[in-house]
């Protein structure tokens, strides 16, 4: 038996079209749906999840109901990455890029990546000034769960590198990262804001954990 036959049969069984059209709507008609809620997907998806490798991700990305991009994640969260793998992270992060997908595998799966192979690390520096906006965003925000662990001299540097970038994406990620890196020093982060220039949007979501 073909496994994505099995598993799209499966999906089908426990599609719900309203919710479809919603998620459909809610994604800005990027992408079509299933409509099968997350609970019920994360558990009709475990007999396949334990037949899948690395080799399985590119292939269920290439799928057209954005369910197969969620299983894909699951499946590289599950797999033990390599120095080669980061040409396969860059491609997930910019083919059929939106913040569903990228912000899960930026923060979650590229931050463990360096932090495994910090000598990789100067790719970000690429990142920062890419087209891709997906790439400079993971640039922001691949630190996210790092805690005291940030290297802040890096994160302050890209901050202030796309502090004119006027994407709200953008400027979203850079108050949303200085704005986890304030819980571990708020002062730092109160100090930066104040020599630097940025937007409304990007000081308001850094200064939440800041005391007024």
């Amino acid at each position: 038996m073909n496994r994505y036959k099995d598993l799209e049969s499966i999906l089908l069984t426990h599609k719900e079209s309203g919710f479809a059209a919603w998620q459909t709507a809610y994604m800005r008609h990027k992408f079509s749906f299933f409509g099968v809620r997350q609970p019920v997907r994360k558990k009709i998806q475990r007999p396949f999840l334990l037949s899948c490798s690395k080799k399985d991700i590119s292939t269920l990305w290439k799928k057209d109901q954005r369910e197969y991009q969620y299983i894909a994640m699951d499946v590289l969260i599950r797999s033990h990455l390599n120095k080669g793998d980061l040409d396969l992270l860059e491609w997930l992060i910019t083919t059929k890029s939106w913040w569903d997908s990228v912000d899960v595998i930026a923060s979650n799966i590229v931050g463990k990546f360096f932090q495994t192979f910090p000598d990789l690390l100067q790719r970000t520096q690429t990142w920062v000034s890419h087209e891709s906006v997906w790439l400079r965003r993971s640039s922001l925000i691949f630190q996210l769960r790092y805690k005291e662990k940030t290297d802040a001299t890096r994160l302050f540097s890209f901050c202030k590198f796309l502090s004119k970038d006027a994407d709200p994406f953008i400027q979203r990620a850079i108050g949303w990262a200085l704005r986890e890196y304030s819980k571990r020093a708020p002062s730092q982060v109160e100090s930066f804001l104040k020599t630097s220039h940025f937007s409304q949007l990007s000081v308001r979501e850094a200064s939440r954990y800041i005391p007024s």
